[in-house]
């Protein structure tokens, strides 16, 4: 949540900058909004492997950095759009979705939860059998392996 309410503030900065022509404005507005992009970037990564199931992990991660690229593309989508509106307007319109997002994942967390915690962290997921490690007496030991012919006999042991 942190990451959108950056971006937010990012956003009206930048329309405060855009339509008072102040370069300083601009400056701190793109260091809020590298921070905002940054923080959402990294929370949508921790939650795709709190998601995703063990063998998903890496399709869920492609599809989450598909959707990135394809968000990395909105500053061109706003260049195209200053054709039309004002830049400052465009900036402002950017917040209502940005807002929305906000509301609706503030709405989805209970009351009384620690901050910032998704409502599918409050539950703890089962753990499937096959995801879990097996106890250590079960396990095969290291020692037991024959030396691969690559690496040759290992220290104290015969040709």
């Amino acid at each position: 949540m942190a990451g959108l309410a950056a971006v937010i503030a990012g956003l009206l900065l930048a329309a405060f900058a855009v339509a008072r022509i102040r370069p300083d404005a601009a400056l701190l507005a793109a260091a809020v909004l590298g921070a905002g992009y940054g923080l959402c970037v990294a929370y949508g990564l921790t939650e795709v492997a709190a998601l995703a199931p063990p063998d998903g992990l890496a399709r869920l991660t492609a599809r989450f950095w598909a959707l990135c690229y394809l968000g990395f593309c909105t500053p061109y989508a706003i260049t195209l759009l200053t054709g039309l509106f004002a830049p400052a307007t465009v900036l402002l319109a950017m917040v209502v979705p940005a807002a929305a997002t906000l509301a609706l994942i503030a709405r989805r967390v209970p009351a009384g939860a620690p901050a910032g915690c998704p409502p599918h962290r409050l539950t703890p997921r089962p753990v499937p059998p096959e995801a879990r490690l097996a106890p250590p007496e079960a396990r095969p030991s290291r020692r037991a392996r024959p030396p691969s012919a690559t690496t040759g006999p290992r220290e104290g042991e015969s040709v």
